[in-house]
């Protein structure tokens, strides 16, 4: 009774994450054409890029603290400790906030620098100045979403997670070229978007702690520690930082070394390459805090039985759309537009690697939300180490075929020592199992 719950629960929750999933990516896609549409290989390059150094700044701004939040507000709520979230989350913001204003102070200073010294385009800098205000509005808009998934509220934090941010930068984008036709209009966009965000988000949190802290009336003092609390995080915060330097790494450094242009296609080769992974991503939001639940109170049958069948879904799922862009990709670039099928060789390769991360199944996942958070930073740390390495020695010679082939390399380190690592130490197999059948009524 209580595998099929479990069941019922990942397939309900992961189908709610995956339809968000499926409508973001596909108003994703055609955010995406707008851009190549108005402003070409150079327009989409240029977002790309911004968007990618807002996506660190966000995230260091956040502590990293994504990740550990989803574990720590689910035990909590599956205790009905609703004051310690409440603890958890004032805390939070008082370290976040003040962090992720300082950081778009930073780099709205450091604007010029990054446009002309190190991108050596002048057009840039309002891109980033931009992008520079958005920073704390995106700090709160990740803090609040990773506490509604905790809450296992997946219909509003996969909602303001991408889609919402996603569905006002293409229709606002869309709305204004009628108008202006300049190429920083889809960031600005971006971070009205996350100003929506992360006010309605706020406004949903404080409800929620007011409504479930008034229902549960724990006692008066509650046992929360902040700085234990970041001391078992810690791991959880490098790792999630190193995952995301190690995403970006390659768009940051491919323009560094190369035009703005090139930076386009390789991002719309990227952008292409993500169709094989929202199912991993829809399936992951639902299923980390179930794994801390089941792994904390030991029922590991159901815990092994969960991992069985989200493996096999995604490996499903993934393989069609994989054979597909590894057979057909100048096509699909050559629609998108002019000169993009440059990417069809990084296409290969990304499918490639997004394939192997799916069938290598919820590594990540699992090790943060049972503990292993110290040897995933190990994993994730040297591969992203390796892959900056990899950028540097490939990325001048090879261009984006360089850093495709730097970031199939880095993919492969972490998520196959991960499920070796998490098989041999718990006999739990993360990965796929094509020969054993998972069954719905294992006990």
């Amino acid at each position: 009774m209580g595998n099929n719950l479990h069941t019922r629960e990942l397939l309900k929750g992961g189908g709610i994450a995956m339809l968000y999933r499926i409508v973001n990516m596909v108003m994703s896609y055609v955010l995406m054409l707008v851009i190549v549409q108005a402003f070409g290989k150079d327009g989409i390059g240029s977002y790309n890029l911004v968007i990618a150094w807002g996506s660190l700044v966000a995230l260091l701004g956040a502590f990293g603290l994504n990740t550990s939040l989803v574990r720590f507000v689910a035990a909590y709520h599956a205790r009905e400790e609703h004051r310690n979230i409440r603890s958890l989350y004032r805390a939070t913001l008082q370290l976040t906030l003040p962090l992720g204003i300082l950081l778009g102070a930073i780099l709205f200073f450091l604007s010029d620098v990054l446009a002309t010294w190190i991108y050596e385009d002048a057009s840039l800098k309002v891109h980033f100045m931009i992008m520079a205000a958005s920073i704390p509005f995106l700090v709160l808009a990740t803090i609040n979403v990773e506490f509604l998934r905790g809450w296992k509220l997946i219909v509003w934090s996969e909602f303001f997670r991408n889609l919402s941010i996603t569905l006002i930068t293409w229709g606002g984008t869309f709305w204004a070229l009628f108008y202006f036709n300049v190429s920083f209009l889809p960031i600005l966009f971006y971070g009205f978007g996350a100003l929506i965000a992360a006010g309605v988000t706020t406004i949903l949190i404080r409800n929620q702690l007011r409504i479930r802290c008034r229902e549960t009336n724990p006692p008066p003092t509650e046992n929360f520690s902040f700085r234990k609390y970041l001391t078992t995080s810690f791991p959880m915060i490098l790792s999630a930082f190193t995952q995301m330097l190690n995403s970006r790494s390659d768009i940051i450094m491919l323009g560094w070394f190369h035009s703005t242009a090139l930076v386009g296609v390789y991002g719309v080769a990227w952008k292409v390459s993500m169709l094989s992974e929202f199912v991993i991503s829809a399936l992951k939001t639902i299923a980390m805090p179930k794994i801390s639940e089941l792994f904390w109170t030991n029922r590991e049958t159901e815990l092994r039985q969960m991992l069985r069948l989200s493996t096999l879904l995604i490996f499903l799922s993934g393989i069609p759309i994989t054979l597909i862009l590894l057979l057909f990709p100048e096509a699909i670039l050559r629609w998108i537009g002019e000169g993009f099928e440059e990417g069809a060789t990084v296409l290969r390769i990304l499918a490639l690697s997004q394939f192997i991360g799916a069938t290598a199944g919820l590594v990540g996942a699992f090790m943060n939300m049972t503990g292993n958070q110290k040897v995933f930073v190990r994993f994730v740390g040297s591969a992203t180490a390796i892959h900056v390495v990899l950028n540097v020695i490939l990325i001048p010679y090879f261009g984006m075929e360089g850093a495709a082939i730097g970031t199939l390399i880095s993919t492969l380190i972490w998520n196959i020592g991960g499920a070796i690592y998490i098989y041999r130490k718990y006999r739990i197999a993360t990965f796929l199992q094509p020969f054993k059948k998972p069954s719905l009524h294992d006990h």
